[in-house]
């Protein structure tokens, strides 16, 4: 099979889709039923490792500007000129991938992979022009696909009621994780926690973009409640890029850091998450809504006890393996980070419990599932 898949997602700071299918699309590069990847940004063919060297300058400065949904559909108009005006490929088995909702127009059977529908569920989550822009365009992508993935069985069951699309065309294929996510003694996260002034702290390590669904002020409240010492011993360490809304999270932060609470990093390079991840003494990630939650697994893999939101897809991806509560229930999220921190034969079993739930989600099964669906995508298009 040759197969096209859109890149225009994969520049840094990477994160959650970025890495999707920067993982899927390495993985295809070498996989013996992929006769050829063609990774396309704008609808010219780029190479996937420059893509990770730095942001285009254009985007940097278009994210700046206002007219937010004029500047998408212009980009949209110049990706479906430039895809129109590409030679045709002479394989009968090609496949375009797009990895980020809205696909161009193309001329060849269309796979798409949808992460979630918070644009749907929360829309206030977003800013309005991202939702327009999903709700303008992802209903007539999805009706051009010859399959969809989606990233959980949640998911996949939100497009089949949303949608109303037939059953057997869209399919569930969980991400996976990176292998370089797994358990390190102290010695070997010693370098990275040095780095970020961690190394003599019991840090609940936070990962995840600075945005409203991401639930942290309820993770601050929550954390709020617990006694004096237990703050100081075990502060709150926040990774991640800044996102958007997120005036509220930022104020709140500054006065948490201020009393040495919180510990913001800000975006954590790819090479320093393994460390980061094995040198917490836990991991929270109470996130309203996700389609998947990738930071929950990578934290579970490390064997790191973990605490996540009982709701949408992550009991599904975390399974008995990682503590659930109602995320939403401030004296709950509060009790259970409590637990999290100080029962030693629940942080016990999750440190032994993580790392084997992990072994069944990795990115080779992912691009092997993922090829599987070309295949049946090619088989419909015929």
């Amino acid at each position: 099979m040759h197969i096209l898949i859109n890149a225009d997602c994969i520049y840094p700071p990477l994160t959650g889709i970025g890495r999707y299918a920067f993982r899927l699309a390495t993985g295809l590069q070498t996989h013996p039923r992929i006769a050829r990847l063609e990774a396309l940004a704008g609808g010219r063919e780029v190479d996937l490792a420059s893509r990770l060297r730095t942001e285009p300058r254009w985007l940097r400065v278009a994210k700046k500007l206002p007219f937010q949904s004029l500047l998408r559909r212009t980009y949209e108009h110049v990706r479906n000129a430039r895809e129109q005006g590409r030679p045709a490929v002479s394989s009968k088995d090609v496949i375009y991938h797009e990895p980020r909702y809205i696909a161009a127009r193309v001329r060849y059977p269309l796979v798409v992979t949808v992460h979630d529908l918070s644009h749907v569920r929360h829309p206030e989550f977003h800013r309005p022009d991202a939702v327009e822009h999903l709700e303008r365009g992802l209903a007539d992508s999805l009706e051009r696909a010859a399959r969809i993935i989606t990233v959980s069985e949640f998911v996949r069951g939100e497009v089949l009621e949303h949608f109303g699309l037939p059953p057997d065309k869209v399919v569930a294929v969980k991400n996976g994780v990176d292998p370089v996510f797994h358990p390190m003694n102290a010695t070997e996260t010693l370098p990275v926690r040095r780095k970020f002034g961690l190394e003599e702290k019991d840090y609940i390590l936070a990962i995840g973009t600075l945005e409203p669904r991401k639930n942290l002020l309820r993770l601050f409240d929550a954390f709020s409640r617990l006694p004096d010492n237990v703050r100081k011993r075990h502060p709150i360490v926040v990774g991640g890029a800044v996102g958007w809304l997120n005036e509220n999270i930022s104020q709140r932060l500054r006065g948490l850091e201020s009393r040495g609470e919180v510990i913001r990093l800000g975006y954590v390079p790819e090479a320093d998450l393994p460390a980061l991840y094995a040198g917490a003494w836990a991991c929270a990630y109470p996130s309203v809504y996700e389609g998947f939650g990738l930071p929950a697994l990578e934290a579970m893999a490390s064997g790191i006890p973990t605490l996540t939101s009982n709701a949408s897809s992550l009991p599904e991806v975390t399974g008995d393996a990682a503590l659930t509560c109602n995320t939403a229930d401030v004296p709950e999220l509060s009790e259970q980070l409590a637990r999290l921190l100080e029962d030693n034969m629940l942080r016990d079993r999750l440190s032994r419990d993580g790392p084997l739930r992990a072994i069944d989600m990795s990115w080779d099964r992912c691009v092997d599932a993922t090829v599987q669906v070309y295949a049946d995508a090619l088989s419909a298009a015929r």
